[in-house]
C-alpha cells in the first residue's frame, strides 16, 4: 500500500514556493493561516519525499546500498508513512498534532 502510494506521489508535481510567499506567511501568520498551511503541509511533503526517495533508489546500486543512503531513505519511508497516515489538519487539535508529528 504505501510502495504504490509513494510511486503516485513520486510522479505529482511539487507545488513551488517562492521566498516572498514564506516570508508573507511568516508576518501574516494566525490561526486560520496555520492551519492552511499544516493542510498544505500534509499533501506536498509526501510528494517531496516520494521523490526524494525515488531519486535515491535511482542512484547505482553500490551507491543507494550503502548503510548510510539505506537510512536515509528507511527515515524518508517512515517520515513519508506518518504523514500520509495522520489525521487531515481540519482544526486546531488536529493541527497541534500533525506539527507535533512533524517535530
Amino acid at each position: 500500500q504505501a510502495q504504490s502510494m509513494m510511486c503516485k506521489q513520486a510522479v505529482a508535481e511539487e507545488r513551488r514556493l517562492t521566498l516572498p510567499e514564506m516570508l508573507e506567511f511568516g508576518e501574516n501568520a494566525n490561526r486560520h493561516t496555520v492551519l492552511l498551511h499544516a493542510m498544505f503541509l500534509q499533501k506536498e511533503l509526501p510528494v517531496r519525499l516520494a521523490k526524494r526517495i525515488h531519486d535515491l533508489r535511482s542512484l547505482p546500486k553500490p551507491m543507494w546500498s550503502t548503510r548510510a543512503v539505506s537510512s536515509l531513505i528507511s527515515l524518508y519511508e517512515e517520515s513519508f508513512v506518518r504523514i500520509v497516515d495522520h489525521e487531515p489538519p481540519r482544526n486546531s487539535v488536529a493541527e497541534t498534532a500533525f506539527s507535533e508529528t512533524l517535530a
